[in-house]
């Protein structure tokens, strides 16, 4: 048994391309993992305020989340 848990916070990011190029962050990070071992990845906690970045970083994250089935 082995459990992979995911700690994710939002980061300043001046990117016009931001938070759409996360997607492909994330997928190098950790979101292979499901599909390479047949596991479950936890999300351990992600957020911050929603307001501004925070929110566009949040709710492509719960995007992505939700896109990848974790």
């Amino acid at each position: 048994f082995m459990l992979i848990s995911s700690f994710l916070f939002t980061f300043p990011s001046t990117s016009t391309n931001y938070p759409q190029y996360l997607d492909a962050i994330w997928d190098y990070k950790f979101g292979y993992i499901k599909d390479l071992t047949g596991r479950a990845v936890v999300i351990g906690e992600w957020g911050g305020f929603y307001t501004d970045d925070d929110k566009k970083y949040q709710d492509r994250m719960a995007l992505y989340m939700i896109s990848r089935g974790m």
